[in-house]
């Protein structure tokens, strides 16, 4: 299956995931104070670490693997399971040290729950690797969409009965339970009784580093929550995690579709130089193409944006909102790298870049929350980004035979047209009198009618790639 058909099927996925995600941010946010989603965040951090560990990178190993025999797959499921169900111990022991450090009696009961999640999903990630590999995301689309819709149900029910924090919980294990359901349901591999050593460090050679960056990755994506938590309190997390998840909406239906289509695909080519580069330069422009508007118009909207639609007790998320819209475009444009590096088995360049990065982010959210409290690390957070932007490209376009000028080529025409809608914006406010939501929809209107002005005079390639990929079927 083709690139494009990949990035169709898991698009279907994300509009589904859209959906939910904009009912959680309109409507649960409104049955639910920033307090209860403050908990929420802090048990976040415990069990974001306990997502990464749950695999260990075994499941992009079998996707990149060359050769896979059911050797490899049984012991990996195995091998899976067996930290499934460490990983549920683990927190379960930990979480009474998470409540006292936190001082919220209450999150040793929610990591409790959120713990059973961790052994429920194991069990179906050999699964999903095996459906990825060959590119089956029609079937991927349908688990996901169901698994999302279910949960989002259940977890509106018990808002509106005034669950709180429990209703988030109920979602996050109710979305485990029902993918792994579906994936057993409709997959045709079936564990075997084998744990083959030699298989064991075969899967590592690869997933070893990768487990490695995906750790240090979770520290700079946590240790931000950590901070604010620890030196801020619980409300001002609250605001911070919901502006936080309102940066990655884009991100991850931008990011996400394009990694997770391209990485089956680069695996299978992997020894075509040539076409990796014009794929990834491709890709790079693409995505840009998307999120510069998406991710400047939110930065510049920020705070009539919150004022609209989550009200007045949000308001701070507005303003930190205003840095990490930006952090979030240099997160979708760098994520290209990804699947460059994992496709190439090349993780430990990934590992090295991360372990450079993470106690730079680390050091500037601390002096950033000292500084500037929520605001402050928000602003950390994009300065970092921006440095660490420039060698994760350097060692994409290294392995991929391209110069970095190729890369910033891709980027410069959307990147510009982004940075001139965004001022554009800014500019037309200072000077109309309106408020609220007329205020809102006819910025929204002026910066969407410039950016395709823009489209028309320097974007018309990106523009006929990007309708060419939606209505088309694009062959290999």
């Amino acid at each position: 299956m083709s690139a494009a058909s990949n990035v169709r099927w898991i698009a279907v996925t994300q509009v589904v995931k859209i959906g939910s995600q904009l009912v959680n941010m309109f409507v649960l946010t409104r049955l639910i104070p920033p307090s209860e989603y403050g908990l929420m965040a802090m048990a976040g951090i415990a069990t974001n670490l306990a997502f990464i560990l749950r695999d260990m990178g075994t499941a992009a190993a079998i996707i990149q693997k060359p050769e896979l025999h059911e050797n490899d797959s049984s012991s990996v499921f195995w091998l899976n399971m067996i930290g499934g169900l460490m990983l549920m111990l683990m927190l379960w022991l930990a979480a009474p040290f998470m409540a006292s450090t936190f001082h919220e009696p209450r999150l040793t009961e929610v990591l409790w729950v959120l713990a059973i999640t961790f052994p429920i999903a194991a069990s179906s990630m050999v699964h999903q690797a095996l459906l990825e590999r060959v590119s089956r995301f029609r079937l991927i689309a349908g688990i996901e969409s169901a698994a999302s819709l279910l949960s989002l149900v259940i977890a509106l029910l018990m808002a509106f009965r005034g669950a709180g924090v429990w209703s988030l919980t109920a979602q996050a294990v109710m979305t485990a339970a029902c993918t792994t359901l579906l994936l057993w349901r409709y997959s045709p591999w079936r564990p075997k009784m084998l744990f083959d050593r030699a298989s064991v460090r075969s899967v590592f050679s690869f997933s070893g580093a990768m487990a490695g960056n995906q750790m240090a990755a979770y520290v700079f994506r946590n240790a931000d929550s950590f901070v604010v938590g620890k030196m801020l309190g619980a409300t001002i997390l609250g605001n911070y995690s919901l502006a936080y998840k309102l940066m990655l909406f884009p991100v991850q239906n931008i990011s996400w579709v394009a990694v997770r289509s391209l990485f089956p695909v680069m695996s299978r080519r992997q020894d075509d130089q040539a076409y990796l580069a014009s794929l990834s330069l491709r890709s790079l422009r693409l995505i840009s193409f998307v999120a510069a508007p998406m991710m400047f118009g939110v930065a510049s909207l920020s705070d009539l944006f919150v004022t609209v639609f989550l009200g007045p007790k949000w308001s701070l998320v507005g303003d930190i909102l205003l840095f990490l819209g930006l952090v979030g475009y240099l997160q979708v444009i760098t994520s290209i790298a990804a699947p460059v590096f994992m496709a190439l088995g090349k993780t430990g360049w990934m590992l090295r870049l991360s372990l450079i990065g993470t106690p730079l982010y680390v050091i500037g959210y601390v002096l950033g929350a000292r500084q500037g409290g929520a605001e402050g690390l928000a602003m950390a957070y994009l300065a970092v980004s921006i440095v660490m932007a420039f060698p994760t490209f350097h060692f994409a376009c290294r392995l991929i035979g391209v110069r970095l000028k190729q890369f910033l080529s891709a980027l410069l025409p959307s990147l510009l047209s982004g940075v001139a809608m965004m001022f554009c914006i800014l500019a037309c406010r200072a000077h109309i009198a309106a408020t609220g939501t007329s205020l809102f929809v006819l910025l929204a209107g002026i910066g969407l009618l410039f950016w395709l002005m823009t489209v028309v005079l320097f974007q018309r390639t990106a523009a006929k790639e990007f309708f060419r990929l939606a209505f088309k079927r694009i062959k290999k």
